[in-house]
């Protein structure tokens, strides 16, 4: 079974960094809609994507 992160990039560094532990595709995408949701100019992330977790390595 794969497992995905959310990934964003953070706005005081510019870098593309995992904002969640690994879950399941369904589970990632619910939750990238959740964050996407409330995404506001005092959120430390923005352009918020689903990635595999294997990219990111062990968090």
């Amino acid at each position: 079974m794969n497992k995905y992160v959310i990934t964003g990039i953070n706005k005081l560094t510019g870098e593309r960094e995992a904002v969640t532990k690994p879950h399941s595709e369904w589970k990632t995408r619910e939750l990238r809609d959740k964050l996407a949701a409330r995404q506001n100019c005092r959120s430390a992330y923005k352009c918020l994507k689903v990635e595999p977790a294997t990219q990111e390595g062990d968090l």
